[in-house]
Formats: C-alpha cells, structure tokens, sequence
C-alpha cells in the first residue's frame, strides 16, 4: 500500500469514527432518531467503500466513494454539530487532495 492509500485510509476511519461519536443518535424509536441515524449510517457506509479502496491502492474506487459522498454531505453535516461538521469537511478535502496527488 503506498503512502496516500495508507494517509486516505487513516483519514476514512477518522471520518468513521467521527460519524458514530458525533452523529450516532440514542436507540429510540422515534421518527427523527429513524432518519437521523439513517443518514450518518449511510456515510460511515461510503467511508467503509472508501476505505477498503484504499486499502487495495483503488484510485478509482476512492474518488467513486467521493462522488457519493458529494451526493450525501449536506445531508451529512446538518446531521453533526458544527464541530464535527468543520472536522468532516476538513478531512474530506484531505481525502480529496490525497487521491489527487500522484504517489
């Protein structure tokens, strides 16, 4: 695995981990807690895709995992709290500036 795989990887599980610690809401059954945890399971979802093309060197699979990811951010961020929702995005262009490089 060369050294952007390895940086994409590490960001993507930071995303994950921020998705569940930020996002994940209590276990209720409530309409809103329903669509809430919805959403952030569908995003840790597409960091999972991004980070298992990573780890296969997959440039291609990464920057699918992006596209979806676009699809997916607003819905994303409003979602988190406005710190978590800088974090997310920060780490996302870091994503993005890593499978743009050539490694």
């Amino acid at each position: 695995m060369n050294m952007i795989s390895q940086w994409i990887l590490s960001i993507s599980v930071s995303i994950m981990t921020l998705l569940w610690m930020g996002g994940a809401s209590a276990q209720t059954a409530d309409q809103t807690s329903l669509k809430h945890n919805k959403i952030i399971l569908s995003a840790a979802s597409t960091f999972e895709d991004m980070a298992d093309a990573a780890l296969s060197a997959d440039k291609a699979g990464v920057q699918r995992a992006l596209q979806v990811y676009d699809g997916q951010a607003e819905k994303v961020e409003k979602e988190l709290s406005q710190e978590k929702s800088r974090a997310l995005k920060a780490h996302v262009a870091e994503i993005s500036e890593a499978a743009r490089s050539e490694d």
